[in-house]
């Protein structure tokens, strides 16, 4: 990359608007190369991008360079610099990568129809600073595989044949590499012929992103400069796959993170997990998009459906089977800002989405508090129909648990069916310090509650379990003092979800957590062994770096 751009965030302990300045410094002699160039004066707090190093300024492949920056407020106080941070100019495209599979050989069939299989892609000869790799199922090649310390990449794919074909099934593939310093090979390899034989049929499993019966788990992250990417790490049965970049706005595409909200669920009938994706935009309406799984991507195919005028930002975003025909709807539960909330169902059809133009349920004030209550959508009274369950905080050693029962066409008023003063564990049991998830764990028809729990000094997972008309004391399945060998902070975690990611019929528990650097999450597996959650296993990492954001 020859001509690299920087930025940078600026802070001031005073408040005051800061100017930011940029020298680029020859590591040999320190003879100034570049600047200072100075920046726009913004506001603290705020983040400043410096002009695009001018072509020739910097000499590539050879010159070691370091580069400082250092701010000025508006009283004229300049803050100390930067420490020297060391690059060279690297503009040699990588060689071509390769393509390796034991599972999908160049002339045979070795996997089965809707089972994994896995590919490799292979750096070029010398190539020893490979980011990662742009592959795909078109010669676009959106996708992208972080590479791994030796520069190769390990990606699972899954065929399914066409009706009007069945017992085969192909795709063309395509990939090209991209290396540390951004440089992205011009062409691409390929395509290469995957293909596989049989004759099964998508499983239809809960959050089972390709259709092999074992659950799956999908994240939405923020790439920066107004990028968002879908993530998808997919399960062995006994681990997880490598994470793959299987969705991409790319950059200032018009789903900054912050304006943006998603839920999971089977949206099109197909037995694989899609994304509903909730989108605030300029005009005051939400939009609504369906991101729909392929079984190796996700693909915009849903005309943008227009959900309303309510603030996204004031709003919690949910997916179930809220009308009961047995196909994943999207819903939204919106703060009225009076002391009430309104309920929005958009029923699917299997092929878009629709709505009544009215809420399918509006609480009025008294009742909740809106910054005080966490929402669990779940078919917790075993009918077939999305309920929504609100666990109230009153008052920081206090909680409650309400169920709003779906209808079918709208909600039933909240039920009480749970309350800590008379039935927890901890007794000063506190709402807002669980994150919530709802799945069966007893093997009945009803969704269960459950809570990653932080009590300060440890964390427990908790479930109550449904009777269909109320929640059973909250029994202790996990403990990380006793169930966990690793000290993390699971405060830190970003999602928590459920499957059966083993395939042994009981549904287990994940946790995608934000660790120990910048851009890592880190996604944790509690398997259910019959009457509790086992040891706390670490599955992978999803890493964002700027080498994965090309």
């Amino acid at each position: 990359m020859k001509n690299p751009t920087f930025t940078a965030r600026l802070s001031d302990a005073d408040g005051n608007n800061l100017t930011a300045y940029l020298e680029i410094r020859e590591a040999s002699g320190d003879a100034l190369a570049y600047g200072p160039a100075d920046s726009a004066t913004i506001p603290s707090g705020g983040v400043v991008i410096w002009p695009t190093v001018p072509d020739g300024t910097l000499t590539t492949n050879e010159t070691v360079y370091y580069y400082l920056a250092w701010a000025k407020d508006t009283g004229g106080a300049i803050g100390e610099p930067t420490r020297r941070c060391y690059f060279l100019i690297d503009d040699i495209d990588p060689g071509p990568a390769t393509i390796t599979s034991a599972d999908y050989p160049v002339n045979g069939e070795n996997t089965n129809v809707g089972t994994v299989g896995i590919v490799t892609f292979n750096p070029a000869a010398g190539d020893t600073d490979i980011a990662g790799y742009h592959y795909g199922f078109d010669n676009d090649v959106l996708l992208w595989a972080p590479a791994d310390a030796t520069g190769k990449a390990t990606v699972p794919i899954t065929l399914w044949g066409d009706p009007d074909f069945p017992g085969t099934a192909v795709a063309n593939l395509w990939v090209r590499a991209v290396d540390r310093a951004g440089n992205v090979r011009a062409d691409t390899t390929g395509p290469r012929l995957l293909s596989a034989s049989g004759d099964a049929t998508v499983a239809d499993k809960r959050n089972d992103i390709n259709g092999d019966g074992m659950a799956d788990v999908a994240t939405i992250l923020d790439m920066g400069f107004g990028r968002t990417a879908g993530w998808t790490t997919i399960s062995s049965g006994t681990d997880f796959y490598p994470a793959t970049m299987v969705w991409d706005s790319g950059i200032n595409g018009g789903y900054a993170i912050n304006k943006i909200q998603t839920a999971g669920g089977d949206f099109d009938n197909d037995g694989r997990s899609d994304i509903a994706l909730f989108r605030q935009d300029p005009d005051g309406h939400v939009r609504l998009f369906l991101l729909r799984s392929d079984t190796n991507q996700y693909r915009s195919e849903w005309a943008e459906f227009d959900a309303g005028t309510w603030s996204l930002s004031d709003a919690r975003t949910f997916a179930g089977d809220f009308t009961g025909d047995g196909i994943a709807d999207a819903a939204a539960v919106v703060n009225d800002g009076a002391g009430g909330w309104r309920a929005y169902v958009y029923p699917s059809t299997g092929t878009g989405f629709t709505k009544t133009g009215t809420p399918a349920y509006a609480q009025s004030a008294g009742t909740y508090t809106w910054n005080n209550t966490k929402i669990v959508a779940g078919d917790f009274t075993g009918d077939g129909k999305t309920d929504l369950a609100v666990a109230q905080d009153t008052t920081g050693t206090h909680t409650t648990v309400r169920v709003h029962a779906s209808t079918g066409t709208g909600f039933t008023a909240g039920t009480q069916w749970w309350d800590s003063d008379t039935d927890a564990d901890p007794a000063t049991f506190t709402g807002n310090a669980a994150n919530w998830s709802a799945v069966h764990v007893d093997g009945s028809a009803a969704d269960d509650l459950v809570a990653l729990y932080d009590h300060g000094a440890k964390t427990t997972i908790k479930v109550l379990t449904s009777t269909g008309t109320v929640f059973a004391s909250p029994a202790t399945w996990w403990d990380s003092e006793v169930d966990s060998t690793d000290e993390r902070d699971w405060r830190r975690t970003l999602q928590f979800t459920n499957g059966d990611f083993d395939n042994d019929g009981d549904n287990d528990l994940a946790a995608v957590v934000d660790c120990c650097e910048a851009g890592n999450r880190e996604l944790w597996r509690f398997p259910h062994t019959g009457t509790k959650f086992g040891q706390a296993v670490k599955q992978g990492n999803i890493v964002v770096t700027t080498e994965t954001a090309d």
